[in-house]
């Protein structure tokens, strides 16, 4: 879904890049910028926030340096819809 969405953006990206023994979603090319698709099973019951595991490897992501952007994509997201989320999170807001 993610990758799926930089493509159509023409955003140069990595598909599930192995980062140290870390998998993550995708990692933006020549940046340390990386996204992380969470679906309904990687937050707490009932909540916005996530389970501990996924926190543990965000920590760990960060601690090395690169910048961990969390796509939400339950149904009832409250940072709206895939898109708009990956363009907030890479500064493309308003562009086509």
């Amino acid at each position: 879904m993610v990758t799926n969405v930089l493509t159509k953006l023409q955003v140069p990206h990595q598909r599930t890049p192995n980062i140290k023994g870390l998998f993550v979603d995708a990692s933006i090319d020549n940046s340390n910028v990386l996204l992380e698709a969470m679906g309904p099973a990687d937050y707490l019951r009932g909540s916005q926030k996530l389970v501990g595991q996924m926190q543990f490897k965000h920590r760990l992501l960060r601690k090395m340096g690169l910048q961990v952007n969390v796509i939400n994509t339950t149904e009832k997201a409250p940072d709206g819809p895939v898109e708009s989320q990956i363009r907030k999170a890479l500064g493309l807001e308003g562009k086509k």
